[in-house]
């Protein structure tokens, strides 16, 4: 959407203060400068009277000080009167101005009430996005379940499609922030060489570490437009990796524990689950959206469309005593985490 232009239809006021302003606006006119002059002279007159007085006669002195007094209260009453107006009108003034500039902010805050209410907006964005990254995900599916040991399985499902030729490899990553580093396990990946159609798939493992994953799926060759793709691979999070106590929640500093999902190319569906161990019931649960790895900033606006559309379930089984959290999201938007978060009992 276009910003729009913001343009003010009165002329823009002076730098200095207003009442500067309204003293040159008293000093304007013609008449304003003959009554100053009037006044000088008045008060010369008065002065001379007061100076000569023991020469002049009665009268003389009396119709001197006259002139002035009168000359003296002229000057002040007309420029009181001038200062008044244009002050009145420096006020009216203002008020235009402020009476323009809240009808554009209000007219900025219907345009973008306008623009979030649309309906379409996310699947804009990820048609955009599309475009620009040269692939989209029309399903993406991760179904994690929890250990008793604090280990963590990830299973995830994917469909994709190209659309623009030339896109070789993409990337995936994977996270446990909180997993001690000092460990020597790490985040396993299981995936195996696929042969779709006439491309090739081969997974490579850039990085791994107990806390990060990094892989590339690699295609040969290259992907055309509107090839479609789809795969599957697992990754393991070793055991510890998650508090399963709050004691053990609290001991590393943190308020809630979470399994989160990168939306990390555009995407039209992305489901992501947990599925808690056989008598593990969580305190208290909740799903969220955020930036970052670590700082988990909420992004306002993505919760409260999840929350209004009622992307969020959970689902229990009394035969198996197990809880499955789902976050179902269409259209998610591209660069942040969709996340299903609990506190341990």
């Amino acid at each position: 959407m276009d910003t729009p232009h913001i343009s003010a239809d009165t002329e823009a006021p002076s730098r200095t203060g207003w009442m500067k302003r309204v003293l040159r606006a008293s000093m304007r006119s013609f008449r304003a400068r003959l009554v100053v002059a009037l006044g000088i002279l008045g008060s010369l007159v008065g002065i001379l009277t007061f100076s000569l007085g023991p020469t002049l006669t009665p009268q003389l002195r009396t119709a001197g000080l006259a002139i002035s007094i009168v000359a003296f209260t002229t000057i002040v009453l007309f420029h009181t009167v001038r200062a008044l107006v244009a002050l009145a009108r420096e006020g009216e003034w203002l008020a235009k101005d402020a009476d323009t500039a809240w009808s554009q902010v209000r007219s900025l805050n219907q345009e973008k009430k306008e623009w979030q209410e649309q309906p379409d907006t996310p699947s804009r964005l990820t048609r955009l996005a599309s475009a620009l990254c040269g692939v989209v995900y029309y399903n993406h599916v991760t179904d994690g379940t929890l250990k008793h040991d604090g280990a963590f399985e990830l299973v995830s499902r994917l469909a994709m499609a190209a659309t623009v030729s030339g896109v070789d490899s993409i990337e995936h990553h994977v996270y446990a922030p909180h997993a001690p580093e000092q460990w020597d396990q790490a985040i396993e990946l299981t995936a195996q060489d696929k042969d779709d159609k006439s491309v090739r798939l081969m997974p490579v493992i850039v990085e791994k570490s107990a806390q990060r994953l990094e892989w590339l799926l690699k295609a040969i060759p290259e992907f055309k437009r509107n090839d479609r793709i789809e795969y599957r691979y697992k990754e393991d999070v070793p055991p510890g990796s998650f508090a399963m106590t709050r004691k053990e929640l609290f001991e590393r500093n943190m308020q809630w524990e979470s399994m989160d999902v990168f939306a990390e190319w555009p995407t039209e569906r992305m489901s992501l689950s947990v599925k808690m161990p056989a008598g593990f019931v969580p305190a208290d649960h909740d799903f969220d959206v955020w930036f970052g790895v670590h700082n988990k900033l909420r992004h306002q606006q993505e919760y409260a469309r999840l929350r209004a559309l009622d992307f969020w379930r959970i689902n229990r089984n009394p035969q198996t005593n197990e809880i499955v959290y789902t976050l179902d999201v269409t259209f998610p938007i591209q660069g942040l985490h969709y996340a299903i978060k609990w506190i341990p009992p």
